[in-house]
């Protein structure tokens, strides 16, 4: 017999040790139950995380968008679980091969008779997620209260984002920048090397009023553009997204409800954008 226990992510992230958390669909109802739990997987990667549904029952929409997006992984399925209501919220594994001899435990069989069967699913983090946290984290701990007291004012109004085979179109795009007074700090997403941030990025980014990635063909196959969104998330950053031979149905699903503005209508983007700041 197989005995699972659950346990809820706690609100603070504390030790761990071969802890095993097992959660039911109720326990991951919002995507702020989502983040809670992958930030508890990733800075505690020891824990199994198991989750229990009824069988044949879906995913709770903001797991089943995890896994379909990739931030997640399922790693085994395993059916044959029941609930046991001796003890709060346990589950217990029971073989179809359930022996008939008298010796089997009454309880047992009562659970097979009685109760609805469960599915016990292994998730883990993946490790496109793991690193799109890492680079959060790195820049959390960066100090930031001593660095934005060294940038008093925003150096500049706009850090442009850019895949190193779209250089001619951000080119273009930096010198309209530049012709209405812009101040433009421009990052080659191949300029952003090794596993983090550079000093000097870390510093332009804080430094910026506004994050602006230009989103192509080229750039969305960079693992850079979420770790970009991660850190403009962390930092309190308005992100603007600069569509390049890049239709809507190209563009991840998670990236739809930000700001999207195609290539050719960045002037009006720049009136409408730039000048406020320079207003302030």
């Amino acid at each position: 017999m197989r005995k699972v226990k659950q346990t809820k992510p706690s609100e603070t992230l504390g030790g761990a040790n071969g802890r095993t958390i097992a959660l039911v669909p109720g326990d991951i109802a919002t995507e702020q139950d989502l983040m809670k739990l992958m930030l508890l997987m990733f800075h505690e990667p020891e824990i199994a995380v198991e989750y229990f549904s009824l069988y044949s029952e879906p995913f709770v929409p903001p797991l089943k968008a995890a896994i379909d997006r990739g931030d997640m992984f399922l790693l085994k399925s395993e059916n044959h679980y029941y609930k046991d209501h001796r003890e709060n919220r346990t589950y217990v594994f029971v073989s179809p091969l359930m022996p008939e001899t008298k010796t089997f435990p009454k309880w047992k069989r009562e659970l097979v008779e009685k109760s609805p069967t469960f599915v016990k699913s292994t998730l883990s983090l993946s490790d496109r997620k793991k690193k799109e946290f890492a680079v959060w984290l790195e820049i959390e701990t960066a100090d930031l209260t001593r660095k934005a007291q060294q940038v008093a004012e925003f150096t500049y109004d706009i850090f442009l984002s850019y895949s190193n085979k779209d250089r001619a179109v951000a080119s273009v795009i930096g010198d309209k920048l530049q012709e209405v007074k812009a101040r433009v700090f421009t990052a080659p997403q191949s300029g952003i090397a090794g596993a983090a941030f550079t000093e000097a990025l870390k510093r332009s980014l804080l430094g910026s009023h506004e994050m602006w990635i230009i989103l192509s063909p080229n750039s969305l196959k960079s693992e850079w553009v979420p770790a970009l969104l991660g850190a403009a998330w962390v930092l309190g950053k308005k992100l603007v997204f600069l569509l390049h031979c890049c239709d809507a149905p190209q563009i991840p699903t998670k990236l739809r409800d930000l700001r999207c503005v195609d290539v050719s209508r960045v002037e009006e983007l720049i009136k409408e954008r730039v000048n406020p700041i320079e207003a302030r």
